[in-house]
């Protein structure tokens, strides 16, 4: 939206389970202002913004959340078979493909307002994920298989743009390397230092397979191309591990996720957009995620 979190009606924490929409159905957002130029615009990946959730009531009714307020967390079970409102697609995007987010209930797949798959079974605290409370759970769900698959998604969605022709915003909201810790069977080992080291080859890969995706569809030097993250490496997942083999995750900074010290929120920002920006070069501007509202207006000339 190009505004300061702090901005909404939360201020602490996070959009908790089945929290209503955080974006307020009034607010422009960076999505929403591309479609006004013409722009094709897709969300893959984590959302955890809120939806209107359809959630069953312990007396049988069906309730949505209260319109035009915030609530940070609601109660009762998502009705399967309902659409979802509110989400990905009213603000801002034509098609939405990916997961609430991958540790918490519902533990299933939603494309554009609706559950791929019912999640009809139950996770259990005794399921082999580290992080995740119970809750409902699409059958045969595997925590290891999200990533892959988000990335799948992602690839067949430059496809799709790219034999339509026009311009296209993809935002790729990866969920890792954020927990559950679950790299796939192809990357379980291959770093020699832990699973979350595993998980950041992963990620690695998921990056280049969409530049890749790019470059084979003849889109590489027409695309501005952005690396980047909300917030620090998580202080309790695998720190000590990467630390040892000399892998610091904020590099010279002090501090983690959820910490106000530098190396809670200083991230990478890499840009690539040939043509435009040399390879190599580096910028010392102070710049936040919220510029990039301001950025792309400029760049539209809006």
């Amino acid at each position: 939206t190009g505004r300061y979190s702090w901005r909404t009606p939360m201020r602490t924490h996070v959009v908790r389970g089945y929290g209503s929409p955080l974006i307020s159905a009034d607010r422009l957002t960076l999505p929403a202002l591309l479609q006004q130029h013409g722009y094709h615009t897709v969300c893959v990946g984590k959302w955890h913004l809120g939806w209107d959730w359809p959630l069953r009531q312990p007396d049988g009714s069906v309730a949505y959340a209260p319109p035009g307020t915030f609530v940070q967390e609601r109660s009762g079970e998502p009705v399967f078979e309902q659409p979802i409102r509110e989400g990905p697609l009213t603000r801002g995007f034509h098609e939405y493909f990916g997961v609430d987010l991958p540790n918490q209930p519902p533990y299933t797949f939603l494309r554009d307002d609706r559950m791929v798959v019912a999640p009809t079974e139950r996770k259990t605290g005794q399921d082999r994920v580290r992080w995740g409370p119970e809750g409902p759970m699409a059958p045969g769900w595997q925590f290891d298989q999200v990533l892959p698959r988000l990335v799948d998604e992602a690839e067949a969605a430059v496809a799709r743009c790219a034999s339509a022709g026009g311009p296209f915003f993809l935002y790729f909201a990866l969920t890792s390397p954020h927990e559950p810790i679950a790299p796939s069977a192809r990357f379980r080992g291959q770093s020699g230092i832990s699973d979350v080291a595993d998980f950041l080859l992963e990620t690695d890969d998921a990056v280049g397979r969409v530049m890749a995706a790019l470059e084979r569809h003849a889109l590489a030097d027409n695309t501005l191309l952005v690396f980047t993250s909300d917030n620090g490496h998580c202080g309790y997942t695998g720190i000590a591990a990467l630390q040892d083999a000399g892998h610091r995750v904020g590099g010279p900074y002090r501090g983690y996720k959820c910490d106000i010290s530098e190396g809670g929120h200083r991230v990478p920002l890499v840009v690539r957009w040939p043509g435009t920006v040399s390879p190599g070069s580096r910028a010392d501007q102070l710049v936040c995620l919220t510029d990039w509202m301001a950025t792309c207006a400029e760049l539209l000339h809006a």
